[in-house]
């Protein structure tokens, strides 16, 4: 029998650890990190095509899905370590729940191999977006149709340094009958009005593009808040806002009152807005009466339909 060495290199490439982490990593989105960059990449894109409507009933969803929620809090993280796959299970019931067509998720970066698992199944096109400073916050965009682009502006520079703390991710998606639009990801900062200045601009250059956008995430901000009216001067449109729906909170830890996850969306598409809600029920929330249940989060899913 011949011999031949092994100096682990083969073995450790098959590792299935290393391979999602692989995989992960191809499947994120192209980082631009200039104004030039976007402008470049941006001319690259064919103009929209033509489209029809179909009558389709587009599901936004914007969910940060990182957190256990449940047991005394102590618990839950061992519970999660102890048995990775009841957090992926949960988030598979959440998902058949909500049943979205775009998905914008924050905090994937935790369980790599978890999250590819719930693209697989799910069936799904992904991208996903690497953090800056806060590495776990990393994001992603999915979609039962097609990603004709997506980029990651996290390390996207405002006078030549990194503003974002931690994710922005942009996917361009064609829906059926040829409608394209543009879905923006995001977990923000509530503090450095920085932020703001450079999704300004990426704002102002995407306009060119000339397709609808998208803008859903984690703000972290309530609409109290000294830059909300930012995204209004923008001229982007907060769609609960806009369907004149109370403000509740998005998650399940906060004790006030106001949510800090958001979908927004550009005037050219807002009178197609039918719905939006913040789900409370099923496997997105705790079960009042069981003091042991759990939840995929500790947020709340916000969903919003749309007619194209």
């Amino acid at each position: 029998m011949d011999i031949v060495e092994n100096d682990g290199s083969e073995q450790l490439s098959r590792h299935p650890l290393l391979d999602s982490v692989r995989e992960w990593d191809r499947l994120c989105g192209q980082t631009i990190k200039t104004v030039d960059e976007l402008r470049i990449h941006n001319n690259r894109l064919p103009p929209p095509a033509g489209a029809i409507e179909v009558g389709l009933k587009l599901r936004v969803l914007t969910y940060n899905i990182h957190n256990f929620r449940g047991y005394p809090e102590e618990i839950a993280a061992e519970q999660w370590q102890v048995n990775p796959r009841e957090k992926l299970d949960l988030q598979l019931r959440a998902f058949g729940m909500l049943d979205p067509h775009v998905a914008s998720l924050q905090e994937c970066f935790h369980d790599k191999k978890l999250q590819l698992e719930l693209v697989e199944q799910l069936g799904y096109w992904g991208s996903f977006f690497p953090a800056s400073y806060h590495w776990h916050c990393a994001g992603a965009i999915l979609s039962r149709y097609p990603l004709l682009d997506s980029v990651n502006l996290t390390f996207f520079e405002l006078n030549g340094k990194v503003k974002m703390k931690r994710y922005l991710g942009r996917s361009l998606i064609r829906l059926p009958g040829g409608q394209e639009i543009l879905i923006y990801g995001g977990h923000y900062d509530p503090e450095p009005e920085d932020e703001l200045a450079l999704i300004e601009q990426i704002y102002q250059i995407d306009q060119g593009l000339q397709r609808p956008m998208i803008w859903t995430g984690d703000w972290n901000i309530k609409r109290s808040h000294r830059l909300y009216s930012r995204f209004k001067k923008m001229g982007l449109v907060d769609a609960s806002v806009h369907l004149g729906l109370p403000d509740k909170k998005t998650t399940l830890k906060d004790k006030g009152q106001g949510g800090i996850d958001y979908i927004f969306c550009t005037r050219d598409i807002i009178d197609r807005l039918e719905s939006i809600e913040i789900v409370d029920q099923g496997a997105a929330t705790l079960d009042p009466n069981n003091s042991g249940s759990i939840a995929a989060s500790d947020h709340l899913p916000v969903l919003a339909v749309f007619r194209f």
